[in-house]
């Protein structure tokens, strides 16, 4: 009787030593050695990193946003959307001359990106830099004439700068290509005014 006993728990322990030996091997096989470098579990995208930047920019940490667009641009620099961010960042943070630096590299690779031509130009006019901001509303207006606002802006520009003809000019395309624009109506009466053209 002890004798059957005895085996009995000879064999649980060797039962419980062979699963223990099994569980083992497995965690050693599943633990990564110290010469495999450690797997990187982070999203390492440019999405992330622009929603991350937006977070940032909603709360008011500029230089943080900064950064990480940054990131994500190196990630994806193809992408003028990206850039056209940063510059805008920068612009917030009043850093008028990194976005201008920004602007000029997306124009350098495409001449005819009208977004951010729209920024530029903008920039530019904040700047009282009247002739660069003029070229680049003529330039937005002539790649594509569907910006109705910009017609405004550069004929107000021309009126600016004392040259009524040109305004004339710009307002009467506006008018043209929007005929229920209240803006062009009232600019270019005021020009007909200020001209005596009654």
């Amino acid at each position: 009787m002890k004798i059957f006993y005895f085996k009995r728990i000879v064999i649980v322990f060797s039962i419980f030593f062979v699963l223990s030996c099994a569980l083992d091997s497995n965690k050693q096989a599943a633990a990564p050695s110290a010469k495999q470098p450690q797997l990187f579990y982070g999203p390492e995208n440019s999405y992330y990193y622009f929603t991350s930047a937006q977070v940032q920019r909603i709360k008011g940490n500029l230089d943080k946003a900064v950064v990480l667009l940054r990131k994500a641009i190196a990630l994806d620099p193809n992408s003028f959307y990206l850039q056209r961010e940063l510059a805008t960042v920068y612009l917030q943070n009043r850093e008028d001359d990194k976005a201008i630096e920004v602007l000029e590299g997306i124009l350098e690779k495409d001449p005819n990106d009208i977004r951010s031509l729209i920024i530029y130009g903008g920039l530019k006019q904040v700047r009282k830099e009247t002739d660069v901001a003029i070229a680049t509303y003529e330039k937005i207006l002539s790649l594509d004439p569907e910006q109705e606002r910009i017609y405004s802006l550069l004929g107000g520009l021309y009126m600016e700068a004392g040259d009524l003809a040109s305004a004339r000019a710009v307002f009467s395309r506006q008018i043209e290509k929007f005929p229920a624009s209240y803006t062009g109506h009232f600019l270019l009466g005021r020009i007909h005014a200020k001209q005596g053209n009654f």
